[in-house]
């Protein structure tokens, strides 16, 4: 039981510096592509996992949220420029 939460909480902790790394990239100027082909897998396929094991009936709200995830990211990859306009 131990492996698995700290295997969860590596891979978390994982995915947290890669998305940390990113955010300083946008704000240097630049598009953090490997931040987004990170996202994109990650909560892609959290979504195909939800949506094809039939788990999104007991976590809609879960599933949706990873959707949003990845539709952002996805227009993001689209819209590179666009996604780092500043909004102020």
């Amino acid at each position: 039981m131990y492996k698995q939460l700290h295997q969860k909480i590596l891979a978390i902790l994982a995915l947290l510096t890669v998305y940390a790394s990113g955010a300083l990239e946008a704000a240097g100027g630049r598009f953090p592509w490997g931040a987004v082909a990170a996202g994109l897998v990650s909560n892609g396929g959290a979504t195909g996992v939800l949506a094809l094991t039939g788990a999104w009936r007991r976590r809609p709200r879960m599933t949706l949220f990873f959707a949003a995830v990845t539709f952002g990211l996805a227009a993001a990859a689209l819209l590179p420029q666009a996604a780092l306009h500043r909004l102020a």
